[in-house]
């Protein structure tokens, strides 16, 4: 009995030929334009191997499995990049996972070379992406309805702004979700997630079981808010929260009118009512809900079943992950299998038993409050718009007084340097004229005095004063902050100063002035005496 050869067997010669007959191969297979990614790679892939397997560098079984590794990659990238040219043209040219794809696992297998077992995973498939499928139809088909529609007059356009039917007088909030199944159709026996009810039956918001759920698992209007605008397309425009808020406050006052509990509802008021022994906060399951009651004045009757690929229509994104369970599966399913006749709600558990296998376990993932969230950990664009009657928070109110004391400290100390650069103005403008009047009061006389000046930073240094700079003597260092009143001390020999000189300096209520007059002859100094005081020597 012969034994299948290992590829440890084989030599830099063996693998050589092997690659150059996948390189053959490979022309022939993928010589269509629209394989052009897959032919390029390939066959670079193969040179740089032979490359290799004549330069004998490294292990010839080693090229051989990176090379059979590497072509696995080149074809799974090439099944996702027609995923989205799938979003602009409905012929895709992907490749299956049959071996006559790989050129080289093909050659292989057919002579009889063992490879280890479950060494290559399967490839990417868009048969195997729903989600994706559904997202390029839908993409595809607003881009023919775009240009179907730029001369039609239908009344509901899924694109642009919201039809002016749809708006009401005070703005474009009403009938934002116009493109969603009815809210009077009946809840079916089985687990929806929040993100589903957003994502595929939004208008089921109104109902009463439906807010009770999730008010009493910390839901807000503006969450709900943010989940149809993750969700839904919105082709009326983004919904904002006051709009959810009137969604549930219209529902929440008929209900009012059979339990006083619900009278003057709001948000806030229904944390407060007693929670039924029944309500289980980890509970997604939406048996026995009661549907909405729109119309008083009609009978109470359900809405007409939809097909369950229809609930598709108007999702932007799909729910995943732990926002997904087994209404994302049933819908996903009846997109990729439009030929299977299936209704929402009466076919719920029929699409589950007979087509999914039966529904999946819930996990603590799917839950309202994980994913509110997640919801507002990953925050968003959207912001919601505040209400009128919003009271401010402590937080706030306390933001508010430090703007306030902030605002009041910046005009004291903005009224404090006005009022510093006023008197300096003035305090300079009175040592101008101080200046002027003593030339022509200067006295001669024999006797002088001498004190220590008291340096200014207005010191006669305007324009207008032409006088000598000296040096002072004995000269103070300059003050920077502000004036302080000082004494000027005097020699023996100071002059008196004249009584009605005197008089007049304190009538005026300006600096004093000393006449100076030195041995040598020297030139008066004015001071600006502003804040000094002068005494006569006794």
């Amino acid at each position: 009995m012969s034994q299948e050869p290992n590829t440890n067997a084989l030599t830099f010669g063996n693998i050589e030929d092997i690659l150059e007959l996948a390189q053959k191969q490979l022309h022939g297979r993928f010589s269509d334009p629209e394989y052009s990614y897959v032919h390029n790679a390939l066959d670079h892939l193969f040179y740089l191997g032979i490359l290799e397997c004549r330069a004998h560098r490294g292990n010839p079984a080693q090229i051989l499995k990176e090379c059979l590794q590497d072509e696995r990659i080149v074809l799974d990238r090439h099944n996702r990049l027609q995923g989205k040219i799938l979003l602009q043209q409905e012929m895709i040219y992907d490749v299956s996972e049959s071996p006559e794809n790989f050129p080289l696992r093909h050659l292989i297998l057919e002579k009889g070379i063992s490879l280890p077992a479950n060494n290559f995973r399967p490839i990417y498939h868009l048969v195997d992406d729903p989600e994706k499928l559904q997202a390029a139809h839908n993409a595809r088909r607003n881009i023919a309805g775009a240009t179907t529609r730029s001369d039609s007059s239908s009344p509901r356009t899924m694109t642009g702004y919201a039809p002016k039917q749809h708006a009401n007088k005070s703005g474009s909030n009403h009938d934002k979700l116009y493109d969603a199944p009815s809210p009077e159709h009946s809840f079916p026996d089985g687990n929806i997630t929040l993100a589903e009810i957003a994502a595929f039956i939004p208008q089921s918001i109104k109902s009463w079981d439906i807010i009770d759920r999730i008010i009493w698992n910390s839901a807000k209007a503006e969450d709900i808010a943010k989940l149809f605008n993750k969700h839904r397309a919105m082709p009326a425009g983004a919904i904002v929260n006051n709009t959810v808020y009137m969604m549930m406050r219209g529902q929440m006052y008929k209900r009012s009118k059979e339990d006083v509990a619900y009278k003057g509802w709001t948000v806030g008021t229904h944390q407060h009512i007693t929670k039924p022994d029944e309500f289980d906060p980890h509970s997604i399951s939406v048996t026995g809900f009661r549907r909405p009651r729109i119309f008083a004045n009609r009978s109470d009757n359900p809405a007409d079943p939809v097909p369950f690929k229809d609930l598709a229509n108007g999702v932007a994104v799909w729910p995943e992950h732990g926002d997904a369970l087994d209404l994302t599966r049933c819908v996903s399913w009846c997109v990729a299998n439009p030929e299977a006749q299936y209704f929402y709600p009466v076919d719920f558990q029929k699409v589950l038993h007979e087509c999914l296998g039966g529904p999946v376990i819930v996990k603590p993932r799917n839950e309202d409050a994980q994913i509110l969230s997640r919801l507002r950990v990953a925050g968003g664009t959207y912001k919601p718009r505040d209400r009128v009657t919003k009271d401010l928070s402590d937080d706030d109110t306390d933001e508010h007084k430090r703007d306030a004391v902030a605002h009041s400290e910046k005009r004291k100390r903005s009224t404090r340097v006005d009022g510093y650069v006023n008197r300096r103005k003035t305090l300079s403008s009175r040592s101008t004229r101080a200046s002027r009047t003593s030339t022509a009061r200067t006295t001669t006389g024999n006797s002088s005095f001498s004190f220590q000046m008291v340096d200014s930073e207005d010191d006669t240094d305007d324009n207008a004063y032409q006088g000598p700079k000296r040096t002072k003597k004995n000269k103070a260092a300059p003050r920077r902050s502000e004036r302080t009143k000082k004494s000027v001390q005097y020699d023996d020999g100071a002059m008196i100063i004249d009584e009605e000189e005197g008089e007049l300096e304190e009538d005026q209520g300006t600096e004093r002035e000393a006449q100076k007059n030195d041995s040598i002859g020297d030139e008066d100094d004015v001071d600006d005496g502003e804040n000094d005081e002068i005494y006569q020597d006794e």
